[in-house]
């Protein structure tokens, strides 16, 4: 995966004023969980995040059993 974010000489990222307002996310494998918000730029490598959680899903998911895993009808 090609790195999108400007690096210096040592193929280190270089943080940007640009990111400010970004999000942060963990992934791993299927599975993505919310980290921080990036509010501040302290230095070129050095951001300032603001942690952010992730709330309780209201929807009302209709799941079908059947096959390897369950299907939802009304994603709409």
């Amino acid at each position: 995966m090609k790195n999108a974010l400007p690096v210096d000489e040592n193929g280190r990222t270089v943080l940007t004023e640009d990111l400010i307002g970004k999000y942060i996310n963990q992934y791993f494998y299927s599975d993505v969980s919310p980290v921080g918000k990036i509010v501040g730029i302290h230095s070129k490598q050095i951001a300032l995040v603001r942690e952010v959680r992730a709330s309780e899903n209201l929807t009302k998911m209709n799941f079908i059993e059947g096959g390897f895993s369950a299907h939802c009808d009304n994603q709409n």
